[in-house]
């Protein structure tokens, strides 16, 4: 993937981001969306964050939701458990399975295997309770958490202390030795175009906890890339942190996004530096900073006439406002950079776009007197759409 296509595709998992972001609802009537879980077993503070990754269409249901659990530290951005919303994964590459108990739960299946979504060896835990299958994995380092947040999302019990010692029930030792493997987090051999581009479509299409370790692990795999090409995955990363609700390593890579442009002096990719605005405006409606956001994307310098040509802007509208990339003819982004014949003009066009719906979100999302500025936002952009193409 080359850097205009990865733009493209980043453009659309961004708006995702801010439509899910925007999404009002909660765990369940008890659980919050995000809750502390304990300190881990090197001593650092976790939480647990709902994903809302589980589901289609328009509406998602809270309580088919997972949990991730991530903890402060030097692994801050990678998930070290989870707890598994309606769809129970059939996990495969275990060891034996035990039976084991754990405090305030009961009776538990416990397991050693090789967790895909973890990336690492992992301790499975399944047990039924009020009618339903649960599940949940962890890195035996956060092993405690993961048993904390089973008794706060399966049992009703209350959230721990933030600095909390939640202890464990479950010996480690007494778990049968699963299979032998290499953590799929290293991506040795792996090209730094596919790993962005693995990341980036996890970013797409709603697995952001997969895209929150994929893009850190490149991260530590191609610290020695170009400026460019970091700042673009320093971008990705942030937006899949802030998508998990992990804000202070997502302001950690877009603080170091920033330092590599400042760096460029007058060689900085404009478009980089508009990017990175919207990305901030999204870190910024995640975290329900409604007022803040719309202060950060009302800024913008736009370069090229061509973002004020109703024309580019109408066909803009036609063929991309899926997020996805796809027209009615199937051809999405792609037709409208053949139409313009300048692939800047076209990432411009795409970003400012992007910019205006996500401020529109953002003022929908303040209140009564925002949901009028998002109104005649939205009432603007439809008669742009309808400027015939000549």
């Amino acid at each position: 993937m080359n850097r205009s296509a990865a733009r493209y595709a980043l453009l659309g998992a961004a708006c995702s981001a801010a439509m899910m972001a925007a999404m009002p609802g909660s765990a369940s009537a008890n659980v919050p969306e995000t809750f502390a879980v304990g300190e881990n077993s090197e001593g650092d503070t976790c939480s647990a964050a709902m994903q809302w990754t589980s589901g289609g269409g328009s509406v998602l249901v809270s309580g088919d939701q997972p949990f991730g659990i991530t903890c402060r530290g030097i692994d801050a951005a990678a998930l070290q458990g989870y707890v598994s919303g309606s769809a129970v994964p059939d996990v495969g590459n275990c060891g034996e399975a035990v039976e084991m108990a754990i405090s305030g739960i009961g009776p538990v299946e416990v397991r050693r295997c090789a967790d895909s979504q973890l990336g690492r060896s992992a301790i499975d835990v399944r047990f039924e309770r009020g009618g339903k299958t649960w599940h949940g994995a962890a890195i035996p380092a956060a092993l405690p958490n993961l048993e904390a947040a089973l008794r706060v999302i399966a049992a009703g019990r209350a959230v721990p202390a933030t600095q909390a010692d939640v202890g464990r029930s479950i010996a480690i030792d007494a778990i049968p030795a699963g299979p032998d493997i290499v953590a799929a987090a290293a991506i040795g051999g792996v090209t730094f175009e596919s790993a962005f581009t693995e990341g980036v479509r996890a970013l797409q299409t709603g697995r952001q906890l997969d895209a929150s370790r994929i893009l850190n692990d490149a991260l530590r795999e191609f610290a020695a890339a170009d400026i460019g090409s970091l700042v673009d995955l320093r971008m990705a990363a942030g937006l899949a942190d802030s998508n998990v609700s992990q804000f202070e390593a997502a302001e950690q890579h877009f603080a170091a996004a920033e330092a590599l442009l400042d760096g460029q002096g007058a060689d900085v990719d404009s478009q980089q530096v508009q990017q990175l605005l919207v990305y901030r405006g999204l870190h910024l409606i995640n975290q329900r900073q409604w007022n803040r956001a719309i202060a950060a994307l009302s800024r913008s310098t736009p370069t090229n006439a061509q973002l004020l040509d109703p024309a580019l802007l109408s066909r803009l509208n036609q063929e991309t406002l899926a997020f996805g990339g796809t027209g009615a003819s199937g051809g999405g982004a792609g037709e409208l950079q053949s139409s313009l014949g300048d692939d800047g003009a076209l990432q411009s066009v795409l970003l400012e776009a992007q910019r205006y719906w996500t401020l529109s979100v953002a003022q929908l999302a303040s209140g009564e007197s925002g949901a009028q500025a998002a109104q005649d936002a939205i009432t603007n952009a439809a008669q742009v759409a309808s400027v015939p193409i000549g």
